[in-house]
This record gives structure tokens, C-alpha cells and sequence, in this order.
């Protein structure tokens, strides 16, 4: 499939050319086009086709029109025009889309006229040729694409200025009139244009012509710029006899001037002012070298590709965005020789800059000393003056891209870079690049060189409590000037108080994140509103890495039919447009500690205590729902009862949710368990939880958790939790090796369940009892335990607790010395375990039946078995049970003889356990 987009758009299949008659399928395809392979996001497509006035179902006629468009390139699998996860993509390549082949054209061009003028001039005309008219004809002039239509149409004057001097270089300047004439006309300020236009018209005996045409350019430049001609056109003037209008000439050199050379010819110049308005760069300067190598690769690739170079860097409130964007520009000062100029949009505050204002400043600074008063106008001009220099822009904290689009520079040498608290999704920038905290070592480091004679370890600590935010670190190190370090440090730890300490004079941190706070909370768009009041309850619960189900939750919205399954994401995408939060991974989204406590501060400022109470209340109930039915397909809980939490895909994604939601479940325990009316909840999350991480090897955080559902089923009165609790307990207890512990733990838990008649619990109970009497070396008392446990578990039906217990009771079999009952014993869990898709069980269970082939004399199945729970446990994620594989296949390689195969699979089975 090719397309074309200079003229009408239009793409071309096995039947050849057609247009794409459907207005809104059009402007999709071309915007997608103009997206160069690189993801549109959907809110851009809804800009882009309803130009700010979009209706309720955009999104949805957005999924319409580009089905249609699939349909229109014969695409109806999606591998042409894909969905990502950041919007929609048009992989084609360069040469397929007749404007790609036209600036590989014209370079090509470019490239060969100063060796080979016939060359440059055949291949240029070529390029030329590809032209059937205005670019992107029939599509509506959004920002979007009038920024590429007049990006586009730079690029065909220039190959056009370069056919005619490749014509001239020939000897053939009678062939240029014909061909510049029109172009001239729709171009009256194009001053390189003109001289072509003037020059071969004069070349070729058309004197009369060519002084009109000189004169036209004079009037032209005076009522649009308010300059005269350059030096080539006067040149050309007193060539013909004629000069510049009188009260236009160029403003003479004098101080604070300079020749600009043009980008085409370096001798050739025109006088204007040399604008320096850089802020001083901010001294010291740590760090940023991945950040400063980003913007100057992407500023050098646009050159490259000889297209203005906009970089975009974007970040929340205080992470020093401004400071590293004067930096790279007083770096980059030499590139561009014709200046540097400097705007504060002020777009994070309350009263933005508006573009007239700037444009006005702006072209005050580079010799235009009555800027036109409209925008469009002013915006014109300011692309027209800077045309043909080498400028850089900074545009720092821009509110949107509608603020910053007038005051982009148009031509090739000119380069622009923007810095916004939001992420601009519909701006067209060379590169975007997220501007975070300081590392570790950088944060110390800028500490360091603020202040003296404070211990690096102090450093480090306070580095740690600013969050490596750099508006912190520098409040802080103008602190230490008077505060001593330990005191410091303190008040600092002290988080309600720390975003008071964290300032001084007029810099504040809680100001910093305010600014981004208010965007969203004052905005008259409802959806913003919630991404704010979602925000500031994210806060108050104490999490720091949430999922978009969480939002929804916690606004009382009900979520999704599948756990994560970005059913808030919209509320999620205005987050991080202004940077309240990071993502993480893909679906989980992280908070960093200082807008964390700012962010806990409005909820307890805007929100009642009563809304506090029910969000919580609202997100452990769904917690205790969900980790009860991942658990559930995991097969860490098996009982009878169970509760409507959310769809998973199955075990494996069970078992992924609830190992990247454990730490927010803990912390929900913990919560909880402090809250009288949330204590019976708590216990459900809780011991759900600490089953979950005694089984995968979480022994630690299973001992914590197991211990806050204890307090809190006793502070309850509940009997069967606190059985429970102490059933968990037990088991993880055992785990680390403190038998005593455990058995009194089991103990006092099977007492509690026998009096409750809980035959479920009991038998888990039984079962951990038999595990702690074999580690003692009771293999008589383990068996009969385990034996107690089976038959109560298959009297129930619970098969996947049965297949543990055989599992459990094939090791005492084996510590006996009879192999043959331990072998069945694994086999028969073996079968269980497979025909149930338990499939960490099965991978578990077949460790223990390679250890008891291995011990029955049969190696070669016995290695067989172990590497297939290798793969097993690597394939589920359960990273000890594959280290216990890598160990025991390394006990057998060690006896068999190969010392270095056996080193190995140690060294990888520690370096799992480790991990």
C-alpha cells in the first residue's frame, strides 16, 4: 500500500489510485501519516477531528473511523494501523508515502549541487514533480496539520530554490521564471524565493519584469515584517537600476547587532539584533547526563533530517526542568550563532502567558519593532523572521500545546525547547523526555557541592528524605547554612512536618506541587476534577503503587469485571499528563514520597472525614474480595466459602496480581487492623495474604501479616480469624526454622478449630503439625498427622490441599528409607496436581519425586523429573521452588562426578534465592 498527502490524500491499492472520500477517515489517515510511525494518542485523534468541540462518543467513533480506514488500506487485521497501549500506529515506511520520497529527493539533491548540477537538477525536479497541489488538500487546517503543511511546504520552496540555482549553475536561467513565478506569488515574503524569481527573469531579458517583481518584494516585506530587502535582493536592485522603497532599509549595524547568515549561504547576511536571553545556568549543575544526551541527540537528528527540532522536557513540580533546560541551552549556544531567546509561559500557575504577549516579546528581540497584533499574523511573522537563522527558543512551563504551537520556529536551523508539568501529548516534538528526581548518588552530590562539612552519610539521609527532588535539595542545603545536620534530619523524619521544613524565603515544595494539584482540581472539566479527588485519596490510604481498578474504587465507581484491567485508566492518563504520578510498568502507577505527604494533606483538607473512611473501607473490602479469589485459583485457599472479588485470566495472573499487590495488601492489613470497623476485613485480606506468602517463600512478610490479623481477630473476638491467624503463623514459623514456635502456634490453632468445628481448618492445622514433627525427627507422629489431615481433606473434597498433604507425606516416607511409598506417594500428588492445573503445586511436588527416584536409584529420571520443575517453577514465577530444583540437580551431578556443571547450578540457584 502507498499513500499520498501532497494534494489530495490519497492511498494506492491492487486497483491503483483512489482518494478517501469520507472527511473524518481522511483527516484520521493523514494525521496518522503525519505521526511518521510514531503512536497517536486517541485524545490527539479527537483533537484533531473535531478540532476542540468534540461530541460524547469521540472515543468511540474514534474506534469507527479507524476500523474504516483498516477496511480503506485493506487492513482488517490490524498489522498495518495498530492499537497500542499508547494510542494508534501507522507502520509504514518512508518511501511509501509520496512526501517521505520527496525530502529523500530533495536531499539527495542537495547533497549533489555543488559537484553535479545536472544531477541536483534532474533529481530535484523529480522531487518537485511528486506536488499535485496544496499538501494535504480537503484536510481541515488543525494545529497539528498546519504545522506540517507548512513544514512540508518549506521543504518544496527550498527544493525549488535549489532546482533554479542548479539551473542557473547550467546556464539556464530562462527555465526558472516558469517555474518560480507561481510559488512567488502565494510566497510574497519568501525572500530567497524573490531573488531566484528576480534573477532569472533579469538573466533571461526580462528587465521590466524583474524590476516589478523587486518592487513587490520591497512593499511586501514593509507591510508584512516592517523591513526592506536583504543584501542579495539590493544587490539585485542596483543591478536593475532600483532600490529599496525608501523609509525600509535594513536597520544599520551597530551594538547588540550582528550579520545572520542565511542557512543556504553563509556569506550571504542580513543585519538584525543577536537576542541573549538566557537566565544564568544554575550553578552547581549535578547529574542529568542521560536527560542532556537525549535532547541533544534529538535536536541533532532533526538537523540531520533538516526539520526544526523541538525537545520536549517534561517532569513534576521542583524536579529541575527549567534549570536543565537553560543548561542545555547555554551548551548549545554556539550552534546557534544567530541567538538565544527565552520565555516564561507560565503555564502551571493561574494566569498563563498568552501567546500574543510572547510572540510580541519575541519579535520585539529579534528587530521587529511592530509586531503584528493577531496571533495568527504575529506567529507568521515570527516563522518568517526566523526563517533563515540558526536560533534557539526555550519555552519554559508551558501550559498546553495550544500555548506553545505560535511560538514554535519553523525553519531547518532554528530548534526549540519546551518544559511543561504536563506531558503535551499533542504537541509535535522531535523527542519527549521525562525529567524525575536525582538519582541516589547525584542527590548526595548536589547536596555536596551546596554545602560543606556535612558528613556524606547525613547527606545521603537527607538526599533520601527530599526524595531526590531537587527544589527539595536545594531548600535544604540553603537550611543547613544555619540548622544543624542532626536536627535537620529530625524534623525531617518527622512526616508531618517535613513539607514545612522544606522551605525557605520564596521556595517552597508544598508550592511546587500545589501548582500541579490546582490544574487538575480547578479545571472546569469534571474528569480532571476526579483525577484530583483520586489523587489526594490515593494519598490518605497509605499506598504509594496503585492500579487503575484502585481509582475507581476508591471513588466509589464500580470497577472493571477483571482485576487491572484499566477500567479508570482515563483518570490515570490526566495523573500522569501532570506528572502526580509515574508509571511504574504498564498498569501500575507509583507516587513519589513528597507528593505523597502534599497529596495527604489535601485530603485531609478537601476531603470529610466521613468520604476518608468510606474510600478505605471501599478499597480493603476489594482487596480482601480480590486476594480472595486469586488465592482461590492460585490454590493457596481451597475452604468452601468464598466472596465476589474480581475475574483473573486464570492461576498465572492470579498469582502475578497478588504478587505485585502484597505490599499494598500488607499495608491495607496494617491499616485496617488499627480501625475497629475495619478489623473484620482485615483479617480476610490478612490471613488470605499470609497463606499466599508462606507458600511462595515470603517467611518474613507471612510472620508480619500473621501477627496483625492475631491482634486484630482478638480485638474482635473472632475465633475462627484468630485460628486462622495463628494457623499462618504457625506455618511460617515453620518455614524459618523455629519449630517450638510453630508447634505451639499449630497447637493452640487446631484447639480453636476443633471447639469452632471447623474440619477445613483443623485438617490445615493437622497437616502443619505433621511438617513440624518430621523436622523435629518424629517421622511416626508427622505421619500420623499427615495422615489425620488427608483424611479429613478428602473427606471435604479439597483435592489441591490433598495433593500437598500426599506430597508432604511422601518426604516422611522417604526420610524412612522407603523409597517405593515415597515415589507413590509424589505420584499419586503428581497426578493431582496436573489434573486440578495446579500448576506451582505440580512443579513443587515434582522436586520431591526426582529426590525420591534419586534415592530409589533411578538417576536418569530422576534428573529428568528435576529439570522439568525447573522450567516448571521458572515458567509459574516461583523463583525458591526453582532454586530447590537447580540445588538438588546439583547434589547429583556432584556425585556423579561433574563438579564444575554442579558449581553452576548452585551459583544460579543462590542467585534466585537471593532475588
Amino acid at each position: 500500500m502507498r499513500y499520498r498527502i501532497l494534494g489530495d490524500v490519497e492511498v494506492c491499492g491492487p486497483a491503483g489510485w483512489r482518494g478517501v472520500g469520507a472527511a473524518k477517515w481522511r483527516t484520521l489517515l493523514a494525521v496518522l501519516l503525519l505521526g511518521a510511525g510514531r503512536p497517536v494518542a486517541p485524545e490527539a485523534l479527537v483533537d484533531e477531528l473535531w478540532a476542540g468541540s468534540p461530541p460524547a462518543t469521540a472515543r468511540k467513533l474514534v474506534q469507527v473511523y479507524v476500523h474504516r480506514v483498516r477496511r480503506l488500506i485493506d487492513d482488517p487485521a490490524g498489522l498495518v494501523l495498530r492499537t497500542g497501549t499508547t494510542g494508534y500506529l501507522l507502520a509504514v515506511a518512508a518511501d511509501e508515502v509520496d512526501a517521505g520520497r520527496f525530502e529523500a529527493l530533495a536531499a539527495a539533491g542537495r547533497e549533489r549541487l555543488g559537484a553535479d548540477p545536472t544531477a541536483a537538477a534532474d533529481v530535484l525536479a523529480e522531487a518537485i514533480g511528486l506536488w499535485r497541489g496544496p499538501a494535504l488538500a480537503g484536510v481541515p487546517r488543525t494545529p497539528r496539520v498546519r504545522l506540517a503543511v507548512d513544514r512540508l511546504e518549506r521543504a518544496r520552496l527550498e527544493a525549488v530554490e535549489c532546482w533554479a540555482d542548479a539551473q542557473f549553475a547550467l546556464g539556464r536561467p530562462d527555465l526558472v521564471p516558469p517555474r518560480v513565478r507561481e510559488l512567488a506569488a502565494a510566497h510574497p515574503v519568501r525572500e530567497e524565493l524573490h531573488v531566484r524569481l528576480i534573477r532569472g527573469l533579469l538573466a533571461s531579458g526580462h528587465r521590466s519584469e524583474a524590476v516589478q517583481a523587486y518592487r513587490r518584494l520591497g512593499r511586501a516585506l514593509a507591510a508584512e515584517l516592517g523591513i526592506g530587502p536583504g543584501d542579495a535582493a539590493r544587490a539585485l536592485g542596483r543591478e536593475l537600476g532600483s532600490d529599496a522603497p525608501r523609509g525600509h532599509r535594513r536597520t544599520p549595524r551597530g551594538p547588540g547587532m550582528r550579520a545572520a547568515p542565511t542557512r543556504r549561504n553563509p556569506s550571504r547576511a542580513t543585519v538584525s539584533p543577536v537576542p541573549a536571553q538566557l537566565p544564568p545556568a544554575a550553578v552547581p549543575f549535578v547529574g542529568r547526563r542521560r536527560e542532556i544526551t537525549a535532547v541533544r541527540r534529538a535536536l541533532r537528528e532533526a538537523r540531520r533530517a533538516h526539520r526544526v527540532g523541538v525537545c520536549l522536557l517534561t517532569g513534576m513540580g521542583g524536579c529541575g526542568k527549567s534549570a536543565l533546560a537553560v543548561r542545555v541551552g547555554h551548551a548549545l549556544r554556539a550552534r546557534y550563532p544567530d541567538g538565544t531567546l527565552y520565555a516564561d509561559l507560565r503555564g502551571s500557575g493561574a494566569d498563563p502567558v498568552s501567546p500574543a504577549e510572547v510572540l510580541a516579546a519575541l519579535l520585539r528581540a529579534v528587530g521587529v519593532a511592530r509586531p503584528p497584533a493577531s496571533v495568527a499574523e504575529a506567529s507568521a511573522a515570527y516563522r518568517s523572521v526566523l526563517a533563515n537563522r540558526r536560533i534557539l527558543v526555550v519555552l519554559d512551563d508551558a501550559g498546553s500545546a495550544a500555548q506553545v504551537r505560535p511560538l514554535l520556529p519553523a525553519g531547518p536551523g532554528c530548534a526549540a525547547v519546551v518544559t511543561s508539568r504536563r506531558t503535551l501529548p499533542t504537541l509535535d516534538a522531535a523527542a519527549t523526555c521525562e525529567v524525575g528526581p536525582l538519582a541516589a548518588g547525584d542527590a548526595v552530590g548536589l547536596l555536596a557541592a551546596l554545602t560543606g562539612g556535612v558528613p556524606r552519610a547525613t547527606l545521603a539521609t537527607l538526599a533520601g528524605l527530599c526524595d531526590g527532588v531537587p527544589l527539595a535539595l536545594r531548600i535544604v542545603a540553603a537550611r543547613l547554612r544555619t540548622a544543624d545536620p542532626a536536627a535537620l534530619v529530625a524534623r525531617l523524619s518527622n512526616e508531618r512536618r517535613r513539607l514545612d521544613e522544606l522551605q525557605i524565603d520564596d521556595l517552597a515544595v508544598r508550592t511546587a506541587f500545589e501548582a500541579g494539584y490546582r490544574m487538575l482540581a480547578d479545571s472546569a472539566d469534571p474528569a480532571d476534577r476526579a483525577a484530583a479527588r483520586v489523587w489526594r485519596l490515593l494519598a490518605d490510604t497509605g499506598l504509594r503503587e496503585h492500579s487503575p481498578t484502585t481509582f475507581g474504587v476508591l471513588l466509589g465507581v464500580a470497577p472493571g469485571d477483571r482485576a487491572g484491567d484499566g477500567a479508570a485508566d482515563p483518570l490515570a492518563e490526566r495523573l500522569l499528563a501532570a506528572h502526580l504520578v509515574e508509571a511504574r510498568e504498564p498498569g501500575r502507577y507509583r507516587m513519589h514520597d513528597l507528593a505523597a505527604l502534599y497529596a495527604a494533606e489535601r485530603a485531609a483538607a478537601d476531603e470529610t472525614p466521613a468520604d476518608r473512611s468510606a474510600a478505605l473501607r471501599r478499597l480493603v473490602a476489594w482487596y480482601a474480595d480480590a486476594a480472595d479469589r486469586a488465592a482461590r485459583l492460585v490454590g493457596t485457599v481451597t475452604d468452601g466459602r468464598g466472596y465476589a472479588g474480581p475475574e483473573f485470566g486464570g492461576p498465572d495472573a492470579a498469582r502475578r496480581w497478588l504478587d505485585a499487590e502484597r505490599g499494598n495488601a500488607r499495608e491495607l492489613t496494617r491499616r485496617a487492623a488499627a480501625v475497629p470497623s475495619l478489623r473484620r476485613d482485615a483479617t480476610r485480606l490478612g490471613s488470605t495474604l499470609a497463606s499466599y506468602l508462606t507458600v511462595w517463600g515470603y517467611d518474613g512478610e507471612a510472620e508480619a501479616v500473621g501477627h496483625l490479623v492475631l491482634d486484630a481477630a482478638r480485638r474482635t473476638g473472632d475465633r475462627g480469624a484468630e485460628a486462622t491467624a495463628l494457623s499462618r503463623l504457625g506455618a511460617a514459623y515453620l518455614r524459618q526454622g523455629d519449630d517450638a514456635s510453630a508447634v505451639d502456634c499449630l497447637r493452640r490453632s487446631l484447639d480453636l478449630y476443633r471447639t469452632l468445628d471447623d474440619e477445613g481448618g483443623a485438617a490445615g492445622a493437622w497437616n502443619n503439625l505433621g511438617l513440624a514433627h518430621r523436622r523435629t525427627g518424629r517421622p511416626t507422629a508427622a505421619l500420623t498427622c499427615l495422615r489425620t489431615s488427608l483424611a479429613i481433606r478428602r473427606r471435604l473434597g479439597d483435592e489441591v490441599k490433598a495433593s500437598s498433604t500426599l506430597d508432604n507425606i511422601g518426604l516422611v516416607y522417604l526420610d524412612l528409607g522407603d523409597t517405593k511409598r515415597a515415589v507413590r506417594c509424589h505420584e499419586e500428588a503428581l497426578d493431582l496436581a496436573r489434573r486440578l492445573d495446579r500448576h506451582h503445586l505440580a512443579g513443587l511436588v515434582m522436586i520431591n519425586l526426582g529426590w525420591a527416584r534419586y534415592r530409589a536409584g533411578d538417576t536418569g529420571p530422576a534428573v529428568g523429573w528435576l529439570r522439568r520443575a525447573v522450567v516448571t517453577c521458572r515458567d509459574v514465577g516461583h523463583r525458591l521452588g526453582e532454586a530447590e530444583a537447580l540445588r538438588r540437580l546439583a547434589d547429583i551431578l556432584d556425585a556423579a562426578g561433574h563438579p564444575a556443571a554442579a558449581a553452576r547450578r548452585r551459583e544460579r540457584a543462590t542467585a534466585l534465592a537471593d532475588g
